[in-house]
């Protein structure tokens, strides 16, 4: 187990089982922003023998202590974020690909009376790599 996610977890008051630290950290590594689905399997083909409802519940337990961000991708489709940096999000229409978007500055303007609870920037289009598949057919 890692020490420092296993202190992390602790801190959010939540006990670091061994599925929680593994889960955890593939969150961490993962730049792809899995489903639950994707972990599960991903998971499970490195031989670890957790059930979906496994990966759920502690899915669900991290969102609730806000070590993750929620990525909605399609109406029928959530993904997870584990990094804490400000940032946006591109899905690539073509490949389903998401894709961290720097985000240096966000305006404001006209918001400054409500209390933001939290902030989802999105874009979606063709990635760099589709469009150039599409230019080489």
């Amino acid at each position: 187990m890692k020490h420092d996610t296993v202190e992390l977890l602790k801190a959010h008051g939540i006990n670091p089982s061994s599925q929680r630290v593994r889960i955890y950290d593939y969150l961490v590594a993962s730049k792809d922003h899995p489903s639950v689905d994707d972990i599960f399997l991903a998971l499970q083909k490195e031989g670890h023998l957790f059930s979906r409802a496994t990966v759920y519940n502690t899915v669900k337990l991290f969102l609730e202590k806000h070590l993750i961000r929620p990525v909605k991708v399609a109406s029928n489709e959530m993904r997870f974020d584990a990094s804490h940096s400000f940032h946006g999000h591109f899905r690539c229409e073509a490949c389903d690909k998401i894709f961290d978007i720097p985000i240096e500055e966000l305006s404001l303007d006209g918001a400054t009376e409500h209390q933001i609870q939290e902030t989802n920037v999105s874009f979606s289009g063709i990635c760099a790599e589709c469009l150039k598949k599409g230019k080489d057919d």
